[in-house]
């Protein structure tokens, strides 16, 4: 297990339910058990969400879509955020009126960092035979 991923678990219940489901494939018996915490335990249900990049990619990860080389550019950019320990960062709140503080901006984010990997892993199972894969992160 690598390190982002162990410090992933160690998060909220609404970001490990999805490291067990999607990063480590758990049964899901297993990870349901960890879904099942959110409401009790997590911040996940209070979330109010905003589009950006990695939404997005986060979307076409989820629906398996095929590898579209329009997406290209906003991969380099989820590539480029990634800091040297392997994380990427909380971004700057949206301006608007903050309810609670989450995650801090530019420290490390266990929310963005599961996206980032989920749609990492999603981007090389999809990525065509005869292209050349690029070194793992």
């Amino acid at each position: 297990m690598t390190e982002p991923i162990a410090w992933l678990l160690k998060g909220d219940p609404s970001i490990r339910w999805q490291v067990m489901r999607d990063l480590l494939e758990e049964p899901p018996g297993t990870y349901e058990k960890e879904q099942a915490k959110i409401k009790a335990q997590g911040w996940g249900g209070r979330l109010l969400w905003h589009y950006d990049f990695l939404r997005a990619l986060d979307y076409f990860q989820s629906i398996r879509a095929d590898h579209d080389e329009r997406m290209k550019d906003a991969m380099e950019l989820l590539k480029a955020k990634q800091q040297p320990n392997g994380r990427w960062a909380a971004y700057r709140p949206w301006p608007a009126r903050v309810f609670f503080e989450m995650e801090k901006a530019g420290e490390d984010s266990r929310w963005n960092t599961l996206r980032a990997l989920r749609v990492l892993k999603w981007w090389e199972e999809r990525r065509p035979s005869n292209e050349l894969k690029e070194p793992a992160v």
